[in-house]
């Protein structure tokens, strides 16, 4: 307790050489919360819009071409938690599907086939324009489009468009849809991709009434790696289960097509459906990854060098403090906590100016960024406290700092006390 009291009333007294040091560790905090907190929105963001888009944290996937149903998923309901979501679903490529409305058209990248009163959770975070997933017509089936292709369009909601599609035979069928719902979305899982009631795919490619092309499963992003092993080797006591694959077409490759080898299946977790959402998650994770190295680099040097300045012109100090009969070990220990509460203050102020920063940049309008979107919530990014990756950063960056001035320390207090002491003369 005294070390600390002297240490607070030396940094007091040195408050001038010190200033800088502090400075330097304000800036260093609010750059680094910041950047965490941003970046960890973003990946936020771009894990609820994936979950959308796939409907779930795990797709339950068979051969190409298989043809499944309900049985299915009613199956694998009875083996996940009570609390998780089991959904159904169409894909359709749009390559051959388009939208018309008052001569207008649009073509598609994909079209879903959903349950929206089984799903209402995923929809409830889309950012809708106009409308909701709530909205139905009579008589009509309802459909949910991207705000670009809408304005292509020129449409609003409550109106009525023609679906067009070409099916597996080859004939070409259309369907009347009332517009639902009107959802921002510029990225690579909205712009072109259209949410449309399961039942009205169904009806307009003339599958059967319980057809389904995949199931998949909604832990609602709080799937750990333990629950996915699990629900393997439950699902595995039913159905004849592909080993766990980090890329969905691995699997694909694998099993082929339907009737070329006997059913398989594999669950295909969310990060492994498209190479693109690992590498911008490793990108992103990579760019905060640098600057906390670059940022921790500079404090330990920076701060290094300047304090072995501070530590040299208190030889006589140090020399006063041995031959009164304070131990080395205790003078080392002095230096290393006022160095200590100096970065400790700064992370911390640091870390209360980054809310400032945060504030101000989430109350910027980012979808003027094409295809940003996938970031966004609501057009805006939603900054993200991750408390065990600023604990662990800051930890590492005073780790780091105070072995960086522990050789200096050393060898100032391994001078005995009349060595120190001289350099009065």
């Amino acid at each position: 307790m005294f070390l600390f009291k002297y240490a607070l009333k030396s940094i007091f007294a040195r408050r001038r050489q010190y200033k800088s040091l502090f400075i330097v560790c304000v800036v260093v905090g609010c750059v680094i919360f910041s950047a965490v907190s941003v970046s960890s929105g973003m990946l936020k963001s771009l894990s609820v819009k994936a979950r959308q888009y796939y409907g779930g944290d795990l797709q339950f996937l068979g051969p190409k071409r298989f043809m499944f149903s309900q049985e299915y998923a009613d199956k694998i309901q009875e083996q996940v938690p009570s609390w998780a979501e089991v959904y159904s679903r169409i894909n359709e490529e749009g390559w051959e599907s388009n939208l018309f409305f008052n001569g207008n058209s649009s073509l598609l990248r994909m079209v879903k086939g959903v349950d929206f009163e089984n799903e209402t959770h995923l929809f409830e975070d889309f950012t809708f324009v106009e409308g909701n997933h709530h909205m139905r017509a009579d008589g009509y089936h309802s459909v949910l489009i991207s705000n670009p292709v809408a304005k292509k369009l020129g449409v609003h909601v409550g109106d009525i468009i023609t679906f067009f599609v070409r099916t597996d035979e080859g004939f070409y069928n259309t369907i009347q849809l009332h517009l639902s719902g009107i959802f921002q979305d510029s990225s690579l899982f909205g712009m072109y991709t259209v949410y449309m009631d399961i039942a009205g795919l169904r009806k307009v490619f003339d599958y059967p009434d319980d057809f389904i092309e995949m199931v998949t499963i909604n832990y609602f992003g709080r799937m750990t790696n333990r629950d996915l092993f699990d629900l393997q080797k439950r699902l595995g006591k039913i159905f004849r289960m592909h080993d766990l694959v980090s890329d969905k077409y691995d699997f694909y490759s694998d099993v082929g097509y339907a009737g070329e080898k006997p059913d398989e299946f594999a669950l295909i977790p969310l990060m492994s459906n498209r190479e693109e959402l690992k590498m911008m998650t490793n990108a992103l994770n990579a760019v905060v990854l640098v600057i906390v190295v670059i940022l921790t680099i500079i404090v330990a040097v920076g701060i290094g060098s300047t304090y072995r300045v501070i530590i040299i012109k208190r030889t006589v100090e140090t020399g006063t403090l041995r031959s009164i009969g304070m131990k080395s070990s205790s003078v080392r220990n002095l230096f290393l906590a006022e160095i200590f509460f100096v970065l400790f203050g700064g992370l911390v102020l640091g870390g209360m100016l980054s809310l400032i920063v945060t504030f101000f940049i989430s109350s910027v309008d980012f979808t003027f960024i094409p295809a940003f979107d996938m970031f966004l919530m609501g057009g805006h990014i939603q900054p993200v406290l991750n408390a065990p990756v600023l604990f662990c950063v800051n930890s590492l960056i005073i780790v780091t700092t105070l072995l960086s001035i522990l050789f200096t320390i050393r060898q100032q207090i391994s001078k005995s006390p009349v060595e120190a002491l001289a350099a009065v003369v």
